[in-house]
């Protein structure tokens, strides 16, 4: 009986395996097929002291389920455990990391519960007496101290003031669409500009005076806040009433501004880099081919010996930069190419477009970065609550993954905003801010309560995220 016994849950468990394997056939053969890259990975991962957190995870699952062996992907056990190791050192560094700082402003019980499994699995031989005592510290500091800082700077948040502040204007108008492009700074920079001008700014015409230098515009992406206010300061502005920035506006005439206006951008500089001699050096991405013209030796040399010509008034590229230019008509955007340096068309067909003006006072863009701690971030607060205080605006870098990660806190500055308003959410019993984004008025926050474009967002979430203010002084 006994026997039999074992037998039966010999088979159940084979049984289990098989239907594993059967579930994840497509991965099995995958990682079969991609072998010699995979040893590659592993190989190049130990090398660099890093690792690749999703096919460790889904590799370890297959040979623990018995659909791979170390052999079918080419990979000695060895070599794969000690890729355990380092997968197990740098998550583990990845989460001391992440519980340090949320644990300054909300419970951290998922990302501990995850470190105490990751550390239980570690049988590592490097790990001594002395690494796990300082692990086996660290997390019952964090179990006895986190939720105590959480309320402790719950307290110090009711302490701010926070009463209802609207700096929206007319001029600031609806939220813009920067589409894929990555502007966001630009955006900011010009709704700073906007509020203290009360005129509407175009984010283009600030973008291309923040790369006023770079080779080449259509190739150009992100930037510094702080730097595109003060660089088109400097320069002067366009209205965006003359040099169109919004998606929202190239979508009611059927344009898009990354996968249409963009490529033709890049098209144009091409086209007027007048280096173009050979075959293998012709544009790229969808060239017009003028109607006289039949094959890609015609029009290399054609554009070889007079790439002005290329562009007239039927082609795609003249309607497409009329969207961008609307004040320019055929031979003024054919003049400006014939006497364009290169490097410099788009700047001089933005100045010949726009009737550049300088705000008649002085004014400067300033940024302050705080560190993810709770004083810090305190501080950055009442620092952006007495910006909105005095009637302005203020443009923060923050990561955008709060819009629809829950309960996100990093310290990654990739994205920026402007904030433009505070309320007390007396439903909630919290502070909250208007995030002025730049993804159109139909984007839809899972997190947050959303205003065609515009978000509120409590102050925890607005501290724990921000890395950087700007203002303007």
């Amino acid at each position: 009986m006994v026997v039999k016994g074992i037998l039966i849950l010999l088979s159940l468990s084979l049984n289990s395996y098989a239907d594993y394997c059967k579930d994840n056939a497509k991965v099995v053969a995958h990682y079969k097929n991609e072998k010699n890259k995979l040893a590659n990975l592993t190989k190049g991962a130990l090398e660099k002291k890093s690792y690749h957190n999703s096919p460790f995870r889904s590799i370890k699952d297959l040979i623990k389920n018995k659909c791979v062996t170390y052999k079918d992907i080419n990979v000695t056990e060895e070599l794969f455990n000690n890729y355990q190791k380092i997968y197990f050192k740098k998550r583990k560094e990845r989460l001391d990391d992440i519980i340090k700082m949320k644990a300054n402003y909300k419970d951290v019980s998922a990302e501990l519960a995850e470190y105490k499994s990751i550390h239980s699995m570690d049988k590592s031989d490097y790990r001594d007496f002395v690494a796990i005592e300082k692990e086996k510290k660290m997390i019952s500091f964090y179990e006895a101290n986190g939720k105590l800082r959480i309320a402790e700077t719950a307290k110090k948040i009711d302490q701010i003031s926070c009463t209802n502040k609207d700096n929206r204007t007319a001029a600031l108008g609806r939220v813009r669409d920067q589409d894929s492009v990555g502007w966001c700074f630009s955006y900011v920079a010009s709704d700073l500009l906007t509020h203290k001008t009360n005129k509407k700014v175009s984010s283009i015409g600030v973008a291309m005076s923040y790369y006023k230098n770079a080779p080449k515009l259509s190739s150009a992406y992100a930037g510094d806040t702080r730097n595109a206010f003060n660089a088109a300061y400097k320069d002067g502005l366009c209205l965006e009433s003359e040099l169109p920035s919004d998606d929202f506006f190239y979508t009611l005439n059927g344009k898009d501004l990354k996968n249409q206006i963009l490529p033709i951008v890049k098209r144009i500089e091409e086209i007027n880099s007048k280096e173009i001699t050979k075959r293998a050096q012709r544009p790229k991405i969808n060239f017009m081919n003028p109607p006289q013209l039949k094959t890609w030796d015609e029009i290399v040399d054609f554009i070889k010996k007079n790439s002005v010509n290329s562009f007239h008034s039927c082609s795609e590229e003249y309607k497409e930069l009329k969207y961008l230019f609307p004040n320019l008509d055929y031979n003024d955007m054919n003049r400006i190419m014939g006497e364009a340096e290169v490097g410099a068309l788009f700047q001089d067909l933005k100045k010949a477009n726009c009737k550049i003006f300088k705000p008649n006072k002085k004014m400067e863009a300033k940024s302050t970065y705080y560190k993810p701690l709770v004083d810090e971030r305190l501080k950055m607060i009442k620092q952006l609550n007495s910006i909105l205080d005095k009637g302005d605006i203020a443009g923060i870098s923050y990561d955008p993954t709060i819009f629809s990660v829950k309960d996100s806190v990093t310290n990654d500055g990739g994205h920026a905003s402007s904030i433009v308003a505070r309320r007390f959410n007396k439903k909630s019993n919290k502070c909250e801010y208007l995030i002025r984004n730049s993804w159109g008025a139909h984007y839809k926050s899972k997190n947050y309560e959303t205003d065609k474009g515009n978000m509120w967002v409590p102050v925890e979430d607005v501290m724990g995220n921000t890395q950087r203010l700007h203002y303007v002084e």
